[in-house]
């Protein structure tokens, strides 16, 4: 185990290059099983020369924030985004509307303030980031990432800086395998082996293909800074989680007999990519791995079950034409094949889910809470406010606190009647949380969902029963924690031991390059700064 010490073995130094490796949504646990089992012989490695252990997110938000948070070194009430980039208005009680401006991020990122001193930096794509400005090195940026973006409607390429790098990456590597629409992972829903092949083996070469990308940017110069993201773990595991875990209800003994685990195939792929940039990293720079978030069963209520309970909770009733329409919508998207998708595109996606919203969310103008859009572990709970909402019903004060305490009360006593569980973990308050100039961006409520089981229905003495007779097509979601290895001369290998956030990255990439960086809310890192001797004087 690690401790940090202050003692006068040695003394912090700074290094001249950072290397990050990021792995989008790998989870910590897989890992580190199978590194443990030397199916991923890198990680292995990791684990006996190197300084790592668990990352704890943000509470409530993990996958639209973690990365925002690992890149700003601050949490959500100051950078403002809670879902990607995705946010709420409350003009037009809107989910689902787009950052699509560089400002709209307010804070520096990491590699920002590296640029502002003239160091160079290389970024290969970063996720839910917009295009730095003046930037003293190159970045690309929706070659190969989980969503593309931040995009505008009709939009679904990648942009580089400078421009020219586009064309430059384009012959030299061609398009990412999986394709260049909006949501590529959604484009396979794999129900047979053949359609597990067509996603898994187009992961498998973007991994390849982002490894030798990887190593060709390494090797054009000594970056100050330089991030290379890989994103084929989150998909595999949002859409082959039952072909993982036999316990899911909709694990397919025969698919697996035929393709095998196509989570593992790609974990494996990774870790070969691993050693490919390791290898090219070099010895004198600082590397650090990163594990951004995990991945597990997608049993959840949010996307429509959360909203119907807060609807029977507050006596309204529910537009359910419009609903219908919707959730019939994305569910011939999401289940048609491949190829007919890829046809729909120019028709797909936000436009006709915009023109059904419009006449869902008028509704929760006339409401006192509705769901907020915010994550498969987690429920948003937005109260209608007056003075923040655009009509607000809930007054300020005493009945906001009142209107709180009895849905905490009341949603933690909705059961889910197939496991015989409480639904809800847990209820939390935002504001117990988070602060910032930017709070007002989240919902009033997280509810934390009891994830032991299949959640398809709900029921209380207030609700009833409720159905959601739609079920999710992705099978994996994600978990809170992630994970980091860091490797350089001077720091002590072993796993650290204390709690790391992801806020503490941005601070500590600061450090080590000499920075001066942002007003962060983490701090930097001690058992990752090398420790140079100390001269013995007679």
């Amino acid at each position: 185990m690690i401790v940090a010490s202050n003692s006068a073995e040695g003394t912090s130094s700074p290094t001249s290059r950072v290397v990050v490796i990021g792995f989008d949504a790998a989870d910590v646990d897989l890992m580190l099983a199978w590194a443990k089992e030397g199916v991923l012989p890198a990680f292995r490695s990791l684990l006996d020369r190197a300084a790592w252990g668990r990352v704890k997110n943000d509470t409530g938000n993990v996958a639209g924030t973690a990365w925002q948070n690992f890149h700003t070194g601050v949490w959500p009430g100051k950078h403002g985004h809670y879902e990607g980039v995705k946010h709420f208005d409350p003009a037009s009680y809107e989910d689902g509307v787009y950052f699509t401006k560089r400002s709209q991020l307010p804070v520096e990122t990491i590699w920002e303030s590296v640029s502002t001193e003239g160091k160079r930096v290389a970024i290969l794509d970063a996720p839910y980031v917009f295009m730095s400005e003046h930037l003293n090195g190159v970045q690309l940026n929706g070659w190969g990432t989980h969503e593309r973006g931040p995009l505008d409607i009709g939009r679904f390429d990648f942009v580089t800086e400078p421009p020219s790098l586009r064309d430059e990456v384009l012959r030299t590597y061609g398009n990412d395998p999986m394709g260049i629409s909006e949501s590529p992972c959604d484009s396979i829903k794999p129900r047979n082996a053949k359609e597990v092949t067509d996603l898994r083996d187009p992961l498998i070469r973007q991994v390849e293909i982002k490894a030798q990308m990887a190593v060709d940017f390494l090797k054009r110069e000594p970056w100050s800074y330089f991030e290379a993201d890989f994103f084929s773990a989150h998909c595999i595991g949002h859409q082959c989680w039952h072909l993982h875990d036999p316990s899911h209800p909709r694990y397919d003994a025969d698919i697996v007999d035929a393709v095998g685990d196509p989570i593992k195939d790609v974990y494996v792929a990774l870790d070969a990519a691993l050693s490919k940039v390791l290898d090219a990293a070099g010895k004198d720079a600082t590397v650090i791995v990163y594990l951004s978030h995990g991945m597990g069963p997608n049993y959840t209520a949010t996307g429509g079950t959360l909203d119907r309970i807060l609807r029977r909770l507050d006596h309204v009733e529910s537009p359910v034409r419009a609903e219908r329409l919707l959730r019939f919508a994305r569910n011939v998207w999401r289940s048609a094949p491949g190829p007919v998708r890829k046809l729909l595109i120019p028709l797909q996606a936000r436009r006709f889910e915009a023109t059904v919203q419009r006449r869902i969310q008028p509704a929760r103008a006339t409401r006192k809470f509705f769901e907020m859009h915010l994550n498969g572990a987690t429920g948003g709970v937005r109260i209608n406010l007056k003075g923040r909402e655009a009509n607000g019903i809930v007054e300020p004060g005493a009945e906001y606190e009142d209107v709180c305490a009895q849905l905490t009360r009341d949603l933690m006593e909705v059961m889910n009647p197939d496991t015989g569980k409480p639904l809800v973990a847990v209820v939390r308050r935002a504001s117990d949380l988070y602060e910032g100039p930017y709070f007002d961006r989240m919902p009033d409520l997280l509810v934390e969902w009891n994830r032991h089981g299949p959640i398809s229905r709900a029921t209380s003495p207030k609700i009833g029963l409720v159905e959601d007779p739609v079920p999710n097509l992705r099978t994996g979601d994600h978990r809170p924690d992630g994970w980091f290895a860091a490797l350089a001369p001077g720091i002590e290998p072993g796993e650290v031991a204390r709690t790391v956030t992801v806020v503490d990255f941005a601070p500590t990439i600061a450090a080590l390059l000499q920075v001066k960086g942002i007003a962060y809310d983490g701090k930097p890192i001690e058992e990752l700064m090398p420790r140079v001797p100390i001269p013995v004087t007679s």
